[in-house]
């Protein structure tokens, strides 16, 4: 599992992950602080995690910036089953103009992923967007975007069919509607419709 927490006075928010045998017993805590959280200049937030069937684990989560020009990126990392580091600090969203926050992982059973998250262009118009990555953790084409409107999206989540498909859900801030998308991916990088 994955989450970040606040110390009581609120000066430090850093991401944590835990894994667990098969029985609940705990295997390992880790920090999953980035390198700018080390620093000082950021903090991790809002982490999301999923395991593939070979037990490879994707956490992705946001360096919220403390300092100027330090912008809300959402990053990730790949361990192994008992918690060790594959690939250490990788960016995923790739517009650092925007604030990127929330992001939600899914893995196939071989290990590659996707990973949705907000992307913020005012306090009143944020979008959701997406991006596909090999089991290695290197981008499978630029990230896309999953919707964008005049309206608020967020909260998005996101899950794969097999190797080939993508289901994301999310809702809209103004209209009590959850929406859906399914993208196709028969070859790595390429969508070839939506439903």
């Amino acid at each position: 599992i994955a989450y970040h927490n606040i110390n009581a006075d609120g000066t430090s928010r850093r991401g944590w992950a835990n894994w667990y045998s098969a029985s609940g017993t705990l295997i390992v805590e880790k920090s999953i602080a980035s390198a700018e959280a080390e620093a000082g200049v950021a903090w991790t937030r809002y982490p999301s995690a999923s395991m593939a069937a070979n037990g490879t684990t994707v956490i992705a989560w946001t360096d919220q910036g403390l300092v100027s020009p330090f912008p809300n990126q959402v990053r990730g990392a790949i361990y192994d089953s008992n918690g060790n580091l594959l690939k250490s600090q990788f960016n995923i969203s790739g517009n650092s103009d925007q604030v990127n926050v929330y992001p939600e992982v899914a893995t196939d059973p071989a290990g590659a992923f996707v990973v949705t998250w907000t992307q913020g262009f005012s306090s009143s118009n944020t979008d959701i967007y997406g991006r596909q990555f090999d089991a290695a953790g290197n981008p499978v084409g630029a990230e896309f975007v999953v919707s964008a409107s005049a309206n608020d999206q967020g909260d998005s989540d996101v899950a794969l069919q097999g190797s080939n498909g993508v289901f994301v859900v999310w809702g809209d801030e103004t209209t009590p509607d959850i929406n859906a998308r399914f993208y196709s991916f028969p070859g790595p990088g390429s969508i070839s419709g939506t439903v």
